[in-house]
């Protein structure tokens, strides 16, 4: 009988043990930082006006040297949320709209921000330069360069009507 209770007080005693090692916050911070990039377009209706386009299909955005692909055909996409290479000051990546590609080039800064002891670091980024080739996209707009944990745009890519 004895036996039993100091097996079931070494048991409680290790899991309380195990629990005051755990830091005392989780790491409740979202530590994925995106570029959020609008597409923007304007077409002209049957009276003359120009209306924004407000959603894009069949958009596919492929990380140059990167194996993933954040959009695949994607359909009512209404803005971009891309990361920027977090070990590097130059993340590029091929667009396809329509069969037709183009490449972004963007030049940033990184810079590690320590959040505590349980997350670690995140890294936002600031753009410096923004290149393009102009097949679909016509030109590009830096709104915000410091790109942090927002969701406020950072770019705005003008695209030629289709």
């Amino acid at each position: 009988m004895i036996r039993i209770r100091l097996h079931i007080v070494a048991i409680v005693l290790f899991i309380i043990g195990f629990y005051a090692c755990m830091p005392e916050e989780e790491c409740r911070t979202d530590m994925h930082v995106a570029m959020n990039v609008a597409l923007q377009a304007d077409s002209i209706g049957i009276n003359g006006q120009q209306y924004p386009y407000t959603s894009w299909d069949s958009i596919s955005v492929q990380p140059i040297g990167h194996d993933s692909i954040p959009y695949d055909n994607a359909k009512n996409v209404t803005a971009l949320a891309l990361s920027l290479r977090p070990n590097a000051n130059t993340t590029s990546f091929a667009l396809l709209y329509h069969e037709v590609w183009d490449t972004l080039h963007i030049e940033h800064q990184n810079n590690e921000v320590f959040i505590n002891m349980a997350c670690g670091c995140v890294i936002y980024a600031t753009i410096d330069t923004v290149y393009h080739t102009q097949h679909w996209i016509d030109s590009v707009a830096i709104v915000n360069s410091h790109i942090e944990r927002g969701k406020e745009k950072n770019l705005i890519l003008y695209v030629h009507e289709q």
